[in-house]
């Protein structure tokens, strides 16, 4: 029966979906995805809406354990998925939140540490995940014990000057190493040559 847009069948009494907002006009079926609508954001939000609250200064909403903690940003989801290019306050994935402060769906982030390789975060080349100090000190034992490989114009070079992405501190006088050199300020082997 045609009629006007509702999640029930006016002849019927079927019902089209699980969740449906009257506000966005979205049908949603499946029985895993829980959905609210957040009225300060205007639209249907992915999640519980007794577990997030919507911060006023980013305009998006964040699981309660975030409130206080997060660093607040000028319309934050207002950009688009540095992986995959779609719009994040349009999405319907899942979001995370680096802790440099950029955004990116979840699934987007898991592929690109896996498919790159990388644990930077590829906007601003800060460590998606802090180094523990067993990755540091594992570090530290592979380029001592692979000093000796070095060509010998290499092994002692002294004079090298990096850049942290991690502390954006600047160390001078390094130890030259093909697999890291480590910041004298944070211990971080997440830096470039200068």
């Amino acid at each position: 029966t045609e009629q006007d847009v509702s999640n029930l069948c006016v002849q019927c009494q079927v019902p089209f979906a699980r969740y449906y907002c009257e506000i966005c006009k979205l049908f949603d079926d499946d029985p895993e995805k829980p959905i609210y609508h957040c009225d300060k954001c205007g639209i249907c939000r992915v999640g519980v809406k007794e577990e997030c609250y919507h911060c006023d200064t980013c305009n998006c909403d964040y699981p309660i354990h975030c409130k206080g903690s997060h660093e607040c940003k000028e319309n934050l989801l207002d950009t688009n998925c540095p992986i995959c290019f779609e719009n994040l306050f349009h999405s319907t994935k899942s979001t995370t939140h680096l802790h440099c402060g950029h955004v990116m769906h979840y699934h987007c982030l898991m592929s690109y540490i896996t498919e790159a390789q990388s644990r930077k975060c590829p906007l601003c080349s800060k460590s998606i995940v802090k180094q523990s100090l067993e990755e540091i000190e594992l570090m530290d034992a592979i380029i001592e014990s692979t000093r000796e490989y070095l060509p010998p114009e290499l092994k002692d070079k002294k004079n090298v000057s990096i850049l942290c992405n991690d502390c954006l501190e600047k160390s001078h006088d390094c130890l030259f190493h093909f697999y890291g050199i480590k910041c004298k300020s944070c211990g971080s082997y997440n830096t470039r040559l200068l």
